[in-house]
């Protein structure tokens, strides 16, 4: 199993309902495939982990870098894993943005995506996984620190 991460930023323009059509598609092909993750929008930023089998998370991250939705894509840690970060998450969401109500239910609130986050950082975590949830932490805090928000 491997667990990566990359960052991107997606075409300006697409609409916050398209975006709700591609999570169904993901989840339910990263269901069938056993690939489990967390995708974290800020405008038109993207940071998103995917873990899993490794041939399966590498095919789905080459099908990422050659959507034209994404342009910039910069890649992270490639790890190998032992366990799973997002155990049952096909494709847990937070939009730094909040997304519109009509998504919410395919939305992880930011609030509940922090909560797990210092939950995590109380365990003994290997360090595969202390540098995901440190990662994402970073990323989170930079964002909404650069937009008044405070740390998370």
């Amino acid at each position: 199993m491997i667990r990566l991460y990359y960052t991107s930023e997606l075409q300006p323009g697409i609409p916050a309902d398209e975006i709700g059509k591609i999570l169904q598609v993901a989840r339910a092909r990263n269901r069938q495939e056993g690939i489990t993750g967390m995708l974290i929008l800020h405008g038109d930023r993207v940071m998103q982990f995917l873990e899993g089998p490794e041939d399966k998370v590498r095919a789905c991250y080459e099908r990422i870098m050659h959507d034209p939705r994404h342009s910039n894509v910069q890649p992270g840690a490639r790890i190998k894993a032992r366990s799973r970060v997002f155990e049952t998450w096909y494709m847990g969401v937070a939009n730094v943005d909040d997304m519109p109500a009509d998504l919410a239910d395919s939305v992880r609130s930011l609030s509940a995506l922090s909560e797990r986050l210092d939950q995590a950082r109380t365990k003994q975590l290997d360090w595969e996984n202390k540098t995901v949830v440190s990662a994402m932490r970073i990323f989170l805090t930079r964002f909404r620190h650069q937009h008044g928000a405070g740390a998370i």
